[in-house]
């Protein structure tokens, strides 16, 4: 009978322990490099072919854009609208983080805040921009 409990217990441990590992694999970690084609430059944001989209700044060591990094390329691969343009310093910078981007349609009006920064664009026109990990995640979240 004692034998019978101790089997039955290490059972219910070992299953325990099966489930565990389940969940920890089910995580995946994406790679920017899964999403090399979707990668434009900073001078041609306006130049896509196609009447809707999302530009995403950002920057690997950003640690905002690293905490949000698995979603925004799980949403590209997913809807095909999302492009990706990797922030340098040479990028124009904004003074004031209000300055609006709405209605732009040249990069030469484009300042950028820093990372991660979404600009949405409908016929190649910026129809609104968010800033950092809870907007960007809220637009995308919420967008289809």
């Amino acid at each position: 009978m004692r034998n019978c409990c101790l089997i039955l217990i290490s059972s219910l441990f070992l299953f325990t322990s099966c489930q565990k590992e389940e969940s920890q694999s089910e995580y995946v970690s994406r790679s920017y490099e899964e999403v090399k084609d979707y990668f434009i430059t900073f001078d041609t944001i306006f130049d896509l072919e196609i009447d809707f989209y999302y530009v995403y700044f950002f920057s690997y060591q950003c640690v905002h854009c690293n905490n949000i990094k698995n979603e925004m390329i799980d949403y590209a691969l997913n809807y095909k609208d999302m492009y990706f343009c990797h922030f340098e310093s040479s990028f124009p910078r904004c003074e004031d983080k209000n300055y609006s981007l709405v209605g732009l349609t040249s990069v030469d009006d484009i300042c950028l805040v820093g990372t991660p920064e979404l600009f949405k664009i409908k016929n190649k026109t910026i129809i609104d921009y968010m800033l950092g990990e809870q907007e960007i995640m809220f637009e995308i979240n919420n967008s289809n």
